[in-house]
């Protein structure tokens, strides 16, 4: 089941990733993330929401024109299925991911689980 306040949420918690101001991120992540926030993928594993702000104020230094869409979401009461997909600043895909979730009383993404496939370059 697709829960269209949760997508919305996670909808919002991937606009966090953009070249957004901090204070822009630290309001974005206030209203989709939890503040005990438990983060892990290939990457790194953090937790809380400042350690997360941190993060993806890291990646927009690294990629800073990146941006990410949702493909996909599906969700089951508090566990939730997130498709998505990374995009360079001429809108080409580079990555495809899914984030698995779980999220807390309020809405808000309590824990996120990050998968990512990065396709060959040179079409090899």
């Amino acid at each position: 089941m697709d829960n269209p306040t949760s997508r919305q949420t996670f909808e919002r918690y991937l606009v966090s990733w953009s070249a957004i101001s901090a204070e822009e991120r630290r309001r974005v992540l206030e209203e989709s993330v939890s503040p005990e926030i438990a983060y892990f993928d290939a990457m790194a594993r953090l937790s809380g929401r400042d350690a997360l702000g941190a993060h993806l104020a890291g990646f927009q230094q690294r990629r800073p024109h990146y941006s990410f869409a949702l493909a996909h979401y599906l969700q089951h009461g508090d566990a939730a299925l997130a498709n998505w997909l990374m995009k360079d600043d001429s809108g080409k895909v580079v990555v495809r991911g899914y984030d698995s979730m779980s999220l807390d009383e309020a809405g808000r993404i309590a824990s996120i689980v990050g998968f990512s496939d990065v396709p060959a370059q040179g079409g090899g």
